[in-house]
């Protein structure tokens, strides 16, 4: 299996596109700057309970409501799909609410959490070959009927249906479809998951952004106030030993 198996249904042949005389420069088209990228994937890892899924559901409620917070600078705003496998409907609430004692949420804020039995992107079939599943293409469906600018996949295990999340094949394959869904749909996915083990954090091409949730004790001014200085893109979650 090679990773020019996975494509989109609407993929041409190649061309060749010839660089010079000069075109008009594109702006990078940024949902979050330096941190989320339409068309892209970006990865939130961290160790457990380090507050992975508490800090993405800021950042989706700061997309969605166009109302920045924390250190990120808010590029464009817009819907926004939770698919969330670790937390049920009542838990987004409750979470939702606390967000709401420290910043304003409009109650047309357009975010929608997927409840879904399953969401696996993709596994392996009986035959062991690896293959989309049908929800590879409802996902598609549902992020271009919201038109979401952002989509949270918590944790990226659950769309790996029977694949081996220690297998680098296995889950290249799985972060190739949603690839290319973040590119027919132009917009940004961020995968959430532990620190270890492949995909690896720092990713492999500049079509990954990796951002850093991490707990800490801290006794100066909280960290979220200025960028970290541990890696560029990450932000620090826990100050001042209070919980997240």
């Amino acid at each position: 299996m090679n990773l020019g198996d996975v494509v989109s249904e609407e993929e041409k042949p190649g061309q060749r596109i010839p660089l010079f005389p000069r075109r008009e420069r594109v702006p990078r088209p940024w949902v979050i700057e330096g941190v989320a990228m339409r068309g892209q994937l970006g990865i939130l890892f961290g160790e457990p309970s380090a507050g992975k899924s508490l800090l993405s559901l800021h950042i989706a409620v700061m997309v969605a409501s166009g109302i920045e917070w924390g250190p990120f600078t808010l590029v464009d705003s817009g819907p926004v799909l939770l698919v969330n496998r670790e937390d049920d409907v009542q838990e987004i609430d409750r979470r939702t609410w606390a967000i709401e004692k420290t910043q304003p949420i409009p109650e047309e804020t357009p975010i929608e959490y997927l409840d879904r039995p399953s969401t696996h992107v993709a596994m392996r079939d009986e035959e062991g070959k690896l293959v989309k599943t049908p929800f590879y293409n409802e996902l598609k469906e549902h992020i271009q009927e919201t038109g979401a600018k952002l989509v949270i996949l918590d944790p990226l295990i659950e769309l790996a249906g029977n694949l081996d999340e220690n297998n680098n094949v296995e889950m290249n394959f799985l972060v190739e479809a949603l690839r290319q869904i973040a590119i027919t749909t132009d917009c940004h996915h961020d995968r959430l998951r532990h620190s270890s083990g492949p995909p690896y954090p720092e990713g492999r091409n500049s079509g990954q952004y990796g951002w850093h949730a991490r707990s800490i004790r801290h006794s100066g001014p909280c960290p979220l106030c200025q960028p970290s200085g541990h890696t560029a893109g990450r932000a620090w979650l826990r100050c001042a030993g209070g919980e997240a």
